[in-house]
């Protein structure tokens, strides 16, 4: 999974070199993560950096002494650039 571009972990918009903000690594530890392979998910750490997923390792092993920001996801999924949750579900029955 490495290099997949996150959207959602993406605070700024594209920018073009020459007016790019400095770049800030985020660590999410501790998650359920489920890639969308088939595979039974596994306990990780994702670390990205500027919408991409720099590294992916087992959980609470992850280096954070340079992270910009942790975040704790114990018992949380982490289903990386492949679940839309937009919807326009109507639950009435009818």
């Amino acid at each position: 999974m490495r290099g997949y571009h996150c959207p959602v972990a993406s605070s700024n918009p594209i920018q073009s070199p020459s007016n790019a903000a400095p770049s800030k690594k985020t660590v999410i530890r501790n998650a359920r993560l489920v890639d969308g392979s088939g595979n039974p998910e596994t306990q990780a750490d994702v670390t990205f950096q500027d919408g991409i997923i720099t590294a992916i390792d087992p959980a609470a092993k992850a280096p954070t002494a340079h992270a910009h920001r942790v975040i704790d996801a114990d018992g949380l999924f982490l289903t990386p650039g492949w679940v839309d949750i937009h919807t326009h579900y109507d639950a009435q029955a009818t």
